[in-house]
């Protein structure tokens, strides 16, 4: 049995601590405020907001003439542009750097708005759950910055309710996924959500939409290939989260002890490979003792339309690149679906595995105020600049903050490409029914 008002716990709570922020900011206690921000696990800038500047100050200067993607002017950063190019075409529209603080605020009570819409809880402890993770330092420096993800982030919440909905309204549906692709091009992989439809009709979408992102990459093609040069890669021991961390970060700690770079790179990968068998081994043995399957049949439609979003969102981001930890919003769509298995003991260890990655989720949401923390306990000062890198070798310390951080991602993606795993592989073996005339799925 779900608590219908809690749902509203997390919004209203998120919208509380906006407001506070707001607040300070608005009657100049600016210190206060970067105080605050950096113990939530955050470098302050000067202004807040900073990210949608890039966008709307790109549009300002494009309408001018000039090629924001090789230099923006009108950018508070002076960062050149290196969003999708289909940005630009909206510069018609009369938005500039002017505009960042009204429409900051509009998308981030939006965002907060959003998260009430999703299932509600079945428990105070779930709300409890959902809370923390909604004020994590992942969100605030979502919200803080207002970064684009933000935005995409709501329109995947509409495309998911859009898809629990009627035929047409679920091409709609689909449609807003598209434009949430156009716009930051990971959620493209939220039209391999058609899979949930019947063969036909999921044949005829899955046409469409392959030869719209086609239309897409044509029409913007020399755009995006310099745009996507510009996309930022870091070391491994910001808050950037990516399955090359791990590498990347036991190839600089055991730099210093090899005598050339390939035996750096031979010793981290001697390190890693027994974790990653380890952890094969754990899909395995999770897979083969579980009822997956029927954990995931067992799901309402919209828990089970946010936990595979959220699960192709997340692994996608993880296995391919490096991303900023504000794109950890994405987990909040991860926990109603994780909940609800946790719940279900019919569906053997995947239950104990689930409820343990939704007690964790808020915890990595907050990893970087709990480096933070960390860092402060055992060496009583703050990493320097800002610990806006708070590098491993520094301090023992950081090595085991850093390190329990980048375990976590893993499991946490062990588990969710078991997920994905089995609910494709029971897809295609639905549509192989269905071509061989079988029991027809349900709509």
């Amino acid at each position: 049995m779900t608590i219908g008002f809690a749902r509203f716990v997390p919004s209203l709570v998120g919208l509380a601590g906006f407001g506070l922020c707001a607040v300070l900011w608005l009657l100049g206690a600016h210190a206060t405020y970067d105080q605050l921000l950096t113990l939530w696990g955050i470098v302050p800038f000067r202004v807040p907001f900073l990210d949608i500047d890039g966008p709307l100050s790109s549009m300002e200067c494009a309408r001018q003439g000039l090629d924001v993607i090789a230099a923006n002017p009108c950018d508070i950063e002076q960062r050149p542009f290196n969003y999708s190019p289909v940005l630009l075409s909206f510069a018609w529209l009369p938005l500039g750097s002017a505009d960042r603080v009204w429409l900051g605020f509009i998308v981030d009570l939006l965002f907060f708005c959003s998260l009430a819409t999703l299932p509600p809880p079945f428990s105070w402890r779930e709300t409890l759950a959902r809370v923390a993770a909604s004020v994590s330092t992942m969100v605030v420096f979502a919200v803080e910055r207002c970064n684009t993800d933000v935005a995409v982030f709501v329109l995947v919440v509409l495309m998911l309710h859009l898809l629990n909905r009627s035929r047409f309204v679920r091409i709609c549906g689909y449609g807003v996924g598209f434009a949430g692709g156009a716009i930051k091009y990971y959620p493209f992989i939220l039209l391999a959500l058609v899979a949930k439809e019947r063969l036909r009709f999921a044949a005829l979408l899955a046409a469409t939409l392959i030869g719209a992102c086609v239309a897409f990459y044509l029409g913007y093609a020399e755009q995006l290939a310099r745009t996507l040069k510009l996309v930022p890669f870091n070391t491994a021991f910001t808050d950037m989260f990516g399955a090359i961390n791990l590498l990347d970060g036991m190839f600089e700690l055991l730099r210093p002890f090899a005598q050339t770079v390939e035996g750096a790179v031979e010793a981290a990968l001697g390190v890693l490979l027994p974790l990653l068998i380890v952890a094969l081994w754990a899909f395995i043995r999770l897979w083969r003792a579980s009822r997956v399957s029927l954990a995931l049949t067992r799901l309402d439609e919209p828990r089970s339309l946010a936990l595979l979003a959220g699960a192709l969102v997340i692994c996608v981001c993880f296995l391919t690149s490096q991303s900023v930890g504000y794109r950890g919003i994405f987990l909040l769509l991860l926990l109603p679906g994780l909940a609800a298995i946790g719940r279900d003991s019919a569906v053997g260890p995947v239950a104990s595995a689930a409820r343990a990655a939704a007690i964790g989720i808020p915890v990595l949401m907050w990893s970087e105020s709990i480096r933070l923390i960390v860092h402060l306990a055992a060496t009583g000062r703050y990493p320097a600049p800002a610990f806006a890198r708070l590098h491993a070798l520094a301090d023992p310390a950081d090595l085991l903050a850093w390190g329990a951080r980048e375990i976590a991602w893993w499991l946490l993606v062990v588990l969710l490409l078991m997920l994905l795993a089995v609910f494709f592989f029971d897809r295609a073996s639905s549509f192989l029914r269905e071509l061989g005339g079988g029991a027809r799925p349900r709509a």
